[in-house]
């Protein structure tokens, strides 16, 4: 499995200035499936900030309504989920990893199905090592499923950084209240971006 690094470098008056400030670094990874997107990765940050990561995913199911600002509580999930198959949610857990007959999951999707007899939120979730301290399993994204019916997720190597207050992992993002930068990491397995306080984004070097 691919291990990937993203670090993110900020002077000392920016990085004063944003803490004295109460905003904090927010990641969100791309997820194609549906749903809202939820910040994955906040911290509070340092001059120098690595994040790091493997290519594993997991399947989460919640009873948290999707809305704005609200965190995830994820309530039953698949740790280590494969692709290619899906994973009944059943009796408030999911149930052993199935082939579907009547349709297809392809080699790089999750898959899950509501057989819950409820509606519930569904989404990927993922671990991640900040600054050499393990991150917990936090939802990538959140989409309400009805029961009887299957979600598909597609998992992209793609990050989103920007500033905000009042957020932490998990919690549902709606808007974005500063400059956001897109850091692509579908081609390499590491990058270094540097915050520039004139623009509030962050260039990559």
């Amino acid at each position: 499995m691919t291990s990937y690094s993203l670090t993110l470098k900020f002077s000392q008056s920016d990085a004063n200035a944003i803490n004295a400030a109460g905003q904090k670094v927010v990641l969100v990874k791309s997820v194609t499936g549906g749903g809202s997107q939820t910040a994955w990765v906040t911290f509070t940050p340092f001059q120098n900030n690595v994040v790091t990561w493997t290519e594993q995913y997991g399947i989460y199911a919640s009873t948290s309504s999707v809305q704005a600002g609200a965190t995830i509580i994820q309530s039953s999930s698949v740790d280590l989920a494969q692709t290619g198959v899906e994973y009944p949610f059943k009796n408030n857990t999911f149930q052993s990893a199935t082939v579907p007959t009547s349709w297809t999951v392809s080699a790089t999707q999750y898959a899950t199905e509501n057989d819950n007899g409820g509606t519930f939120t569904f989404g990927l979730q993922q671990s991640a090592s900040l600054n050499g301290a393990p991150v917990t399993p936090s939802p990538l994204n959140a989409v309400t499923v009805l029961n009887g019916q299957h979600a598909i997720f597609q998992p992209h190597e793609t990050i989103t950084v920007f500033l905000q207050s009042d957020v932490d992992n998990g919690a549902v993002i709606s808007t974005v209240s500063s400059n956001s930068t897109t850091i692509d990491l579908t081609t390499t397995t590491s990058q270094t971006a540097t915050y520039n306080a004139a623009t509030g984004t962050f260039v990559v070097s």
